[in-house]
């Protein structure tokens, strides 16, 4: 009778103590952040160099957000290999690198630059959040030049299904020194739509009264709104403050945008720490967008 007694205990303590969060890795294709039960962020990892097309296919790293109207979570409304622009896929983090005698161009991931998943460093889950850390290799060829660790905040969705990705990015120099830049059309964090909205043209933005996307630095946040089909779409980017100076691309009506920190050079073993957040959300922009908007990155920063 004990024996039944702790069973029960210990069956009551799952139950009351399971996460409305879960996070599967699907081993060689992709990492799913789920919350109960639907997908909302899949993070693709395969990398097969075994043909030249599944090279393409496969030489970066991004993250496909799962539609929150789609109750089967299976649609994405992120952009994947092909397309105008093959490299801008989903939420991406892409630099040019100069490292020893290297000169890598990790945005488009020309020559040999490619990201290698490596593995799972951190997870965790609970009702409110999932978090998911992963290692990624930055490689030209065989020489690792850059060891990232890229981490995930996902909170819970909102009502209508709206959700907020925290991400940050720790860039590391493993071969020499490194200097990481580009430029605000060639680097950074990035946001690329279905490729739907390069078809429909629909992307448009809204940034800060009073700044200029293509002249201003230091612009808090952006936001784009966009359609697939009928249904409309919005995402707010957010870049923190000690991300140093940065620019933003965000005028682009093919549905790409993202911001560009200033480039910058560290020591072998020295780090480089970004921290980014996106909003995702059904619908088109609410009334009082820049107010709210102001307002939700004042929350991030804190």
């Amino acid at each position: 009778m004990k024996s039944i007694y702790v069973f029960v205990l210990l069956f009551i303590s799952a139950s009351v103590t399971a996460s409305d969060f879960s996070i599967t890795e699907n081993k060689g294709k992709n990492i799913e952040v789920s919350y109960k039960g639907k997908a909302l962020l899949r993070f693709m990892t395969e990398r097969d160099a075994s043909t030249k097309e599944k090279d393409h296919e496969t030489y970066k790293v991004y993250t496909h957000i799962i539609d929150p109207l789609d109750p089967q979570g299976k649609r994405v409304i992120t952009k994947g290999a092909g397309g105008q622009f093959t490299h801008h896929r989903g939420i991406f983090v892409g630099f040019k690198v100069k490292a020893a005698k290297h000169n890598a161009d990790l945005w488009h991931m020309k020559g040999k630059a490619r990201n290698n998943y490596k593995k799972i460093l951190k997870q965790n889950t609970s009702d409110k959040s999932a978090e998911l850390t992963v290692e990624v290799d930055w490689v030209d060829g065989e020489t690792v030049l850059i060891k990232e660790e890229r981490s995930f905040i996902i909170h819970a969705p909102e009502s209508n299904g709206a959700f907020l990705i925290d991400l940050k990015t720790k860039l590391t120099a493993v071969e020499d020194k490194a200097t990481v830049g580009g430029d605000r059309e060639h680097g950074g964090c990035h946001f690329r739509a279905t490729h739907d909205v390069a078809k429909n043209k629909s992307a448009k933005y809204i940034i800060p009264a009073g700044k200029d996307v293509k002249k201003s630095k230091d612009i808090p946040w952006t936001a784009m709104t966009f359609k697939i089909g009928e249904q409309d779409y919005y995402v707010q980017h957010m870049t923190d403050p000690k991300a140093n100076q940065w620019q933003y691309s965000a005028y682009r009506n093919y549905g790409r945008f993202g911001s560009y920190p200033t480039a910058r050079t560290v020591s072998k073993g020295e780090s480089l720490n970004y921290r980014f957040g996106f909003y995702i959300s059904p619908g088109k922009f609410p009334e009082s967008a820049e107010k709210k908007m102001n307002e939700r990155f004042s929350k991030f920063v804190k």
